[in-house]
């Protein structure tokens, strides 16, 4: 009795809208305790009013109109999307200097395996890297005319290692793969499907792996 008296009395000094609380099944408040605390703290518009409101609210307290599903974020349109992507697509560099900034993002993502890399990014940090690992090459063979491994590019290999399986992953996520479906790289067979992924265009918008790529 005491708890809810001084539920009633929060409710009456802090206004509390009994409508504005949210849905919260006795199912999910078990499950999750914190799961009204999380909501309540969500505004969304009314579907009617337009007016600010707590999600999951069964009533708009400006409008009081009822809504029987509680109010729930509005999607966001296709258009609204393509103008994202417009607005990213126009902030790029463009050509060399995109290879240059995907090159230098993958490295300085030495170990970040988290995130998402759109296909521009994988494949011209792949593209720089041949580039580079040609020019070690021939440092190599004007350097150590006489040996036959040289120095520079089995230094440069060794070095993009780990940023090419690190890219590789965040290229997959881009996509809704796992990055753990690089191990199958080491059959034989897994390296079609893999390639296959790679090329794939990734998804719009936020995954499950996070927002879209810039690059």
């Amino acid at each position: 009795m005491i708890r809810l008296y001084l539920l009633i009395a929060k409710i009456s000094v802090f206004k509390i809208h009994v409508s504005d609380l949210p849905i919260v099944s006795p199912r999910n408040a078990f499950c999750d305790p914190f799961a009204m605390t999380i909501e309540a703290t969500i505004q969304v518009p009314c579907p009617y009013c337009k007016e600010p409101i707590i999600a999951g609210a069964l009533k708009c307290r400006h409008c009081m109109s009822a809504i029987p599903e509680g109010a729930k974020p509005e999607p966001i349109s296709p258009a609204v999307v393509d103008q994202v992507d417009t607005e990213r697509d126009r902030r790029r560099p463009k050509g060399f200097r995109l290879l240059i900034a995907c090159t230098v993002s993958a490295l300085k993502k030495y170990f970040v395996f988290s995130g998402r890399a759109s296909r521009s990014e994988f494949w011209l940090f792949m593209l720089g890297y041949l580039l580079i690992a040609l020019a070690t090459a021939a440092l190599d063979s004007l350097l150590f005319p006489d040996s036959r491994l040289g120095l520079t590019n089995p230094v440069w290999n060794l070095f993009v290692t780990i940023p090419q399986i690190s890219c590789g992953c965040r290229r997959l996520h881009d996509s809704g793969r796992s990055g753990a479906w690089l191990w199958i790289l080491l059959t034989l067979i897994g390296v079609i499907p893999v390639i296959y992924w790679l090329t794939r265009p990734g998804d719009k918008g936020d995954n499950r792996f996070g927002p879209p790529p810039t690059l």
